[in-house]
């Protein structure tokens, strides 16, 4: 018996988990290895094969006879089409009772486990697209035990769900998750975002989001272009961020959103830095400072802790940044920005030498650079690049 919640049958649904008491986001309510493990066969991981099959059946027997009696009450989405889910060659010359239970079993498996096995306890958790708990593995360390952790504050009475749907249908609109969960897990899911969405469409909310994600990519968000496209970068990625919250999207896929934000704020930063823009630098700070502490809340509330890193970003943003800054390449953009950077630069170099040097008169302030240049000279009068006595001798001698 837990001291969170209670196994119940749930109208439409069959047996599910209630919470006995309230329960505050971040609490792990069950851990556990799993109870039943198939071995897959490695040259061909994707087939059933008799190997998988043979160690299923040891694992299945080596439960208790309560543990089996349990494992067999478990919903089984193939008992139609049990007939379909095993080549027939690994089930030939066996007895009716003896190929009925292994489809049975292995049907069960096949609905109920998880990457690393079947969990009879955790199978007893239904899925909900907008889930109050997930399912992990333990901590940043993801050990092979795995665990139940609430996402998000759950009332007495309240159903504790998780989501069983892959990353390809996160923010997907109703008809396409009722179409791909049905396919998959033999059900069509009820919760309280399906009820809603079957009467009020949010198509276009889901559309939104896809075309933001489409513009602005999550691998792309480290890259820049411009000031403004930076910043157009990281509007977008609060708006996806708002999003996915009116729909309780998965915290995974939210704490990931958060940490583009950071990446595109940290290059905002970095180029910021380069070109010694005050005002930027500081909008960039408050961009990044905002969404470390955003991704490293979520992350904390669904692994339970932070890496080094995720710490050290979230804490002290700034040291964090300029340590990036000192990493990253002088310059990321084409030959044509270069020059103008570089021609920018030596102005500003030359503005404060006449300044310290009253009557000076500041002849060419770009003198030397050409729109055909010498990418290392210009970087070696700039003071950037160091080419060494060697090559000064060299050109001293022609």
């Amino acid at each position: 018996m837990s001291e969170y919640y209670k196994v119940v049958e749930i109208p439409g649904k069959g047996l599910g988990c209630v919470a006995v008491k309230k329960i505050e986001p971040g609490t792990v309510i069950l851990t556990g290895e799993p109870d039943v493990i198939a071995q897959r066969d490695t040259s061909n991981p994707l087939l059933p094969s008799k190997k998988l099959i043979e160690s299923l059946m040891s694992s299945f027997k080596n439960l208790s006879q309560t543990g089996q009696e349990e494992y067999l009450s478990l919903h089984n989405q193939w008992v139609e089409k049990s007939d379909k889910i095993l080549p027939k060659d690994l089930i030939l010359g066996m007895n009716q009772d003896e190929k009925q239970k292994i489809l049975k079993v292995y049907g069960i498996y096949k609905t109920n486990t998880h990457e690393d096995g079947l969990n009879l306890k955790m199978s007893r958790f239904n899925h909900s697209c907008c889930s109050n708990a997930a399912f992990g593995g333990l901590g940043v360390e993801r050990t092979k035990c795995n665990e139940i952790r609430v996402v998000s504050e759950i009332e007495i009475g309240e159903e504790i769900s998780i989501n069983y749907a892959p990353t390809s249908l996160f923010m997907k609109n109703f008809q396409t998750r009722q179409m791909a969960l049905s396919n998959d897990w033999g059900f069509k899911c009820s919760c309280n975002i399906c009820v809603d969405e079957s009467q009020n469409n949010a198509d276009d909310l889901y559309e939104e989001f896809a075309m933001l994600r489409q513009e602005f990519p999550s691998e792309g968000a480290q890259e820049f272009e411009s000031f403004t496209n930076t910043q157009r970068k990281i509007a977008a990625i609060r708006k996806m961020y708002s999003l996915v919250q009116k729909k309780k999207g998965s915290r995974i896929k939210l704490y990931t959103i958060s940490e583009d934000g950071l990446f595109a704020a940290t290059s905002g930063y970095i180029h910021a830095k380069i070109e010694g823009n005050r005002a930027l630098i500081g909008e960039f700070l408050n961009e990044a400072e905002n969404f470390a502490k955003q991704d490293a809340r979520i992350r904390k509330m669904v692994n339970g802790s932070l890496a080094d890193e995720q710490v050290k970003r979230s804490e002290n943003t700034k040291q964090w940044l300029d340590e990036q800054s000192r990493f990253a390449p002088l310059f990321q953009d084409s030959d044509s920005e270069k020059l103008d950077k570089m021609r920018n630069r030596k102005m500003k170099k030359e503005e404060k030498k006449a300044k310290k040097n009253a009557g000076r008169v500041i002849v060419n302030k770009a003198e030397g650079v050409t729109d055909g240049y010498d990418i290392e000279k210009v970087l070696e009068e700039l003071g950037e690049l160091d080419l060494g006595k060697k090559s000064k001798k060299n050109k001293s001698k022609k």
